[in-house]
């Protein structure tokens, strides 16, 4: 089976994400581009997988966090 990049990157971000404490500041989308040699648009498409699994949040002009292990609300950064 073939393995898409941004799933990939969602498979290690997802890791460390679940080792993170919860409303920890993610690496800049900018940042995680040069780690994984991919485009933001990739970056991006990793975090929106992580953010559907509840994972994630992103607050405008403030970047990507943990988030709360039970239950998410959503705008809560």
């Amino acid at each position: 089976m073939r393995h898409i990049r941004y799933q990939e990157i969602a498979d290690e971000l997802r890791e460390r994400v679940l080792a993170a404490p919860a409303g920890s500041v993610l690496p800049s989308e900018a940042e995680m581009s040069q780690e994984f040699a991919a485009s933001r648009v990739t970056i991006r498409r990793s975090l929106e997988v992580l953010r559907e699994e509840g994972l994630v949040a992103a607050r405008q002009g403030f970047g990507w966090f943990v988030a709360m292990r039970y239950g998410i609300a959503r705008g809560v950064y």
